[in-house]
């Protein structure tokens, strides 16, 4: 554990939440990088229709109710306890095991903050590899 507080920005972060993301890309159709983050984006395509675009025009709150619906294309920690450790593992630190039955670690808030920093660097994974994101990553 340090002592100094660790950003979700930092690069030590950044690249354990891109290990996480790596890990857990469906290796079932392809090992390749590339077309497993495509299979990702063709996952959330599919499901982001025009009438879900309508109901959640925000691409970040639409990411995290798809991702709620437990797709095969990016696994994931749907287990908030499950959450909690790998954020306490990212950031190192123990306050979001620690502090779970506190307000400010509330279960929505913890499990709020893992799907954004997994969304916040999927999009530059797939930027970094060059993937086509259908208009949806922009």
């Amino acid at each position: 554990m340090t002592t100094q507080k660790l950003r979700s920005t930092s690069k030590i972060v950044v690249e354990k939440i891109r290990g996480h993301i790596l890990e857990n890309l469906s290796a079932d159709e392809t090992t390749e990088v590339k077309e497993q983050l495509q299979n990702v984006v063709l996952g959330l395509a599919l499901w982001y229709s025009p009438y879900e675009r309508r109901v959640t025009p925000n691409l970040q709150d639409a990411f995290v109710q798809w991702m709620q619906g437990l797709p095969s294309e990016l696994h994931y920690e749907f287990n908030t306890w499950n959450a909690r450790q790998v954020l306490d593992l990212w950031f190192e630190t123990n306050v979001y095991t620690e502090y779970a039955d506190t307000k400010k670690y509330s279960d929505d808030k913890v499990m709020r903050l893992y799907l954004h920093l997994i969304h916040r660097e999927l999009r530059k994974l797939m930027k970094l590899h060059d993937v086509d994101t259908k208009g949806l990553f922009v």
